[in-house]
């Protein structure tokens, strides 16, 4: 991988959200947020012919009787 997708900066007056890999300082600098969006796409186009619902755990609401008990 040669470039990253970063945060939005300014360069000489010019707007850009790309960054090539040896110009990052900081793992702060990196879009993370926008990989894990496209990388939900990419799942949820491959989940949904197979019936399969992807969802956030952070959203989902689960009850004790969605985990198995041994």
């Amino acid at each position: 991988m040669h470039f990253v997708k970063v945060k939005p900066f300014n360069y000489q007056g010019r707007r850009f959200t790309v960054k090539p890999t040896e110009h990052v300082e900081s793992l702060n600098e990196i879009n993370v947020e926008d990989y894990v969006r496209n990388l939900k796409t990419a799942l949820d186009q491959l989940f949904k012919p197979m019936s399969i619902m992807f969802t956030d755990e952070k959203t989902a609401k689960r009850t004790l009787s969605d985990f198995p008990s041994y």
